[in-house]
């Protein structure tokens, strides 16, 4: 069975709002580091790397929601 992320990293037409990507980061163990001008930044302890999530009105682009799950598994 897939995860959750892994099936929306599958599907082509992701439609994604901030507090759908922010809810599924926190699930997954990322916290929120700082809120600066239109992005949230998150990182994780054992990432290397932190993740910005643009905040803005309604769905985010689907690429960039894939983008961002992809970024988000952290092993």
């Amino acid at each position: 069975m897939l995860r959750f992320s892994e099936f929306l990293i599958e599907r082509k037409n992701i439609n994604l709002t901030h507090k759908d990507v922010s809810n599924h980061l926190k699930s997954t163990g990322w916290s929120l580091e700082r809120t600066q001008g239109n992005h949230d930044v998150w990182s994780h302890e054992k990432a290397k790397h932190k993740i910005a999530v643009p905040r803005h009105r309604g769905d985010l682009a689907p690429g960039t929601v894939r983008s961002i799950l992809k970024d988000s598994q952290v092993e």
